[in-house]
């Protein structure tokens, strides 16, 4: 009797411990969801500051619209129904790349952007209006968020839209007129499209004041 009385005990207090070890493990993944939650938290802030006001946000979903339907020139000399869309319906055959960038902050949100560059085809135009506003930085004197603007104007005279930094400083912005199309592009620091950079355009700045 005693031996079994014993055995019980044993089993018993086996059982405590595991118990108290489940209840160990179940602490410490609370623990660990909670942390997780926080970052979660932290990352959502950052992005939104990164992205600034509603009409940043807005861009950006917008600019990823037009590269998942494929937008490209039909014969290749700047031609396509959508691609006149960008141009407020003219179909001018010019380059479009600024237009693009205008259309998303302006007409593809039912606006005339009056709040910074407004409809502007050139990006001489768009850089020129954002120096006059203090709004237009240097490469190197600035990092640019999601949905400022890149221009390039060393041996060529382009702009598109940032989405993402890396912390290596590599560009990701999407584009339109480039190689035809809207296209997604990546700049990594000393690569020949990032030597052709000149600056950037502080839309975040730019619309938090307005």
């Amino acid at each position: 009797m005693g031996k079994i009385q014993e055995e019980i005990k044993n089993i018993e207090e086996t059982k405590n411990k595991d118990v108290a070890e489940i209840d160990k493990q179940i602490e410490a993944k609370r623990q660990e969801a909670n942390k997780y939650q926080q970052e979660i938290g932290q990352k959502t802030g950052e992005a939104s500051s990164m992205t600034g006001s509603k009409m940043v946000q807005d861009a950006l979903r917008l600019a990823e619209e037009e590269l998942a339907k494929g937008v490209h020139e039909l014969t290749g000399n700047n031609d396509s129904p959508e691609i006149d869309k960008y141009r407020n319906g003219s179909a001018n055959g010019q380059p479009w790349c600024a237009s693009f960038v205008s259309w998303i902050y302006g007409a593809g949100q039912n606006s005339d952007n009056a709040a910074t560059f407004g409809y502007d085809a050139s990006v001489s135009g768009i850089q020129s209006k954002a120096q006059q506003a203090g709004y237009y930085a240097q490469k190197g004197s600035y990092t640019p968020q999601a949905g400022d603007l890149m221009i390039q104007k060393n041996n060529a005279s382009h702009v598109g839209m940032v989405t993402s930094v890396d912390p290596d400083g590599t560009i990701h912005t999407i584009e339109g007129n480039s190689s035809d199309k809207v296209q997604r592009c990546t700049y990594a620091p000393g690569s020949s499209g990032y030597n052709k950079i000149s600056g950037w355009v502080k839309m975040n700045e730019w619309l938090s004041q307005k």
